[in-house]
Parts: structure tokens; sequence; C-alpha cells
């Protein structure tokens, strides 16, 4: 019988698995390249195709403790969790990364 913690360890191991397979600005240039065919193409334009192929790696890698319909269910709900990541938080973090942020140093004699 799956437990809490064990659903809670499989999705936010499915969601980080697809951030660092899909969204990891050093694998940009292999994911690039892997676009050049267009299986990788689609795959890399879907965050739902996306999370739910990293739900099953994960599944069958750790072998989580229930059974493929549960771990089916939670990749679909992982799914919909990463479209709603995308729409979203993604977004406005994409729009972040695109400004450059003052730093304000602090001289020796500032501290006293």
């Amino acid at each position: 019988m799956p437990t809490l913690n064990n659903i809670l360890v499989f999705l936010f191991l499915s969601l980080g698995l697809r951030w660092f397979l899909f969204q990891y600005k050093l694998l940009h240039p292999i994911r690039e390249w892997l676009a050049q065919w267009e299986f990788f193409e689609e795959l890399f334009s879907c965050p739902y195709c996306q999370t739910f192929e990293a739900s099953v790696v994960v599944y069958f890698l750790l072998g989580m403790p229930f059974t493929p319909i549960i771990g089916f269910l939670c990749g679909l709900f992982n799914a919909y969790i990463a479209i709603a990541i995308e729409n979203t938080v993604e977004r406005q973090i994409d729009e972040l990364e695109g400004i450059e942020l003052e730093v304000y140093e602090m001289h020796p004699d500032e501290l006293n």
C-alpha cells in the first residue's frame, strides 16, 4: 500500500528530474543538438510529455512501492503540475533572468 510519503517523494523526484533534464541551463547545448531530430524537438516543447516520461523513469529506476496504475496516475498528476508551473512560474523566472540586479557593495568605512 502506498503511503503519502512514498507518493510525495515520487512526485518531487519526477519534477526534479524533469527540471534537470529540460530546464537546466548547462544542458542547453545538448538539448539543442538533440533537437535536430523531430522526436526530441517535439519532446522539448511539451512540459506534459517531459514530466510524464520523467515520472516513468523515476518509477522504474527506484522501484517505487506501489502498483503501475498508481504510478501512472501520479505521473499524470505530476504532468498537470508541470503545465501549471510552465504557464506561471517559469515565465516569471525567464523575465527575471533578463533583468540585471544592482549589487550594492559595502565598503569597510560604512560599517561604523
